[in-house]
């Protein structure tokens, strides 16, 4: 049974928390509680995260630390991008000459703590478990995709859309996306394609695939734990596992490997190689096997089309350096893109064209001449504690090494 207390400094305009910290004998249950807005991030949430996520860290009793969103549609959509975008038309059209260093006002001060939020939860001590259980993007993979434990269910949609609205595929996602097999992490940052809970599981994106109507009964064990070492919450979380489709060749995309596998290598120099090669599987014209291939080809240059192509030139290179960095390198790197996008009129443009007006027709700034001016020094960098990602290579080794002995 919980033992239930609720943090009150940062409300919904229902007046309820919208962050639930629920504390049991040995774990600590976060709850996103925004589910009007699929439990959107905010700054006064990213704070409350990181107080709690602090307190469980420093608390002996404390074994785990189980993220959770609202309702039954998200885990946790994104950041709250529209709050964002707003500031920072106000400082390009000079409404502001300058924006306060912290506060919702500034969109840095949002990014910085959320990046710091995700590289907290990522090396924290205790083993961090993220319950997928619904939509997962943006600021919602970054509070999940770097703990120990993420798990879908047949309700989770992953993505990465920031494309679409003239960003990028932030917290984070420099260092998961080259990691993932077959390059699906590229074609997934410049598309933003949806993938299902199984897909998430088989990419390794997630850890585990438990079907949601057995997350409550996951959520009860998860409050009885006796240890915090990986294996106890590990076996703890099997108990109610189905095993999932583990050979990717069977997956939905598996048809379009060989297209995915080429096109989207991080080998590739630019955006328009990318499209190129897409071109050659477009004109594919040798027998009717290759109609759907062509189909997919064809699609996907459309979208390439479609979204910002600053944000294609700006997240082919992010995923190309961060392929050779650690997550907290990674974040510092995201934080000067993100410094730099605020300055670029595609970010607002596409806020204002999808999430705003609502015409789904942005107006785009065209292929930026200088790519590596997004990845500049910035005044106030990422100051992280790279000591804490050993915490890391340790999950690593000893999850490996659990999974060996299974």
């Amino acid at each position: 049974m919980f033992v239930r207390s609720v943090s009150s400094s940062f409300t919904t305009a229902a007046h309820e928390a919208s962050v639930l910290l629920e504390k049991t004998a040995t774990s600590r249950f976060l709850t996103l509680n925004r589910p009007k807005v699929l439990n959107a991030l905010n700054l006064g949430m990213v704070r409350e995260l990181q107080q709690a996520a602090n307190s469980a860290e420093n608390a002996d009793s404390c074994y785990s630390v189980v993220l959770r969103g609202a309702g039954e549609k998200a885990f946790c959509a994104g950041g709250d991008i529209k709050a964002i975008a707003l500031a920072a038309r106000e400082l390009q059209s000079g409404q502001k000459k300058t924006l306060p260093a912290s506060g919702d006002e500034n969109p840095l001060a949002f990014f910085r703590e959320e990046y710091q939020l995700d590289y907290t939860l990522a090396t924290l001590s205790k083993p961090v478990v993220a319950i997928l259980d619904g939509i997962t993007m943006g600021g919602g993979v970054g509070i999940s995709v770097h703990g120990a434990f993420r798990i879908a269910t047949d309700k989770t949609v992953f993505a990465m859309p920031e494309t679409a609205i003239g960003f990028f595929p932030d917290v984070g996602g420099s260092f998961m996306l080259p990691r993932l097999p077959f390059h699906t992490g590229l074609w997934l940052a410049l598309t933003g394609h949806r993938i299902s809970g199984a897909e998430t599981a088989a990419l390794g994106i997630a850890t585990h695939y438990v079907p949601s109507p057995r997350i409550p009964l996951l959520l009860d064990r998860l409050s009885l734990l006796s240890s915090s070492d990986y294996k106890t919450v590990a076996l703890a979380i099997e108990e109610f596992a189905e095993p999932y489709e583990r050979d990717v060749a069977k997956l939905s995309f598996a048809p379009f490997y060989e297209v995915i596998r080429e096109a989207f290598s991080i080998k590739q120099e630019s955006v328009a190689a990318i499209r190129e090669s897409l071109k050659k599987f477009d004109h594919d014209h040798r027998h009717d096997a290759n109609h759907a291939v062509r189909q997919f080809a064809a699609k996907t240059i459309a979208i390439l089309d479609k979204v910002s192509p600053t944000s294609l030139e700006v997240t082919l290179e992010q995923v190309k350096r961060g392929a050779k960095l650690g997550l907290a390198d990674c974040l510092k790197m995201e934080l000067r893109i993100a410094s730099h996008m605020m300055e670029n009129p595609d970010f607002v443009e596409g806020v204002r064209a999808l999430l705003i007006d609502k015409d789904n027709a942005p107006k785009w700034a065209g292929v930026p001449t200088n790519v590596k001016a997004f990845f500049e020094p910035i005044k106030d960098e990422l100051v992280l504690d790279e000591k804490r990602e050993a915490v890391i290579k340790r999950r690593e080794q000893d999850l490996k090494a659990l999974h060996t002995h299974h």
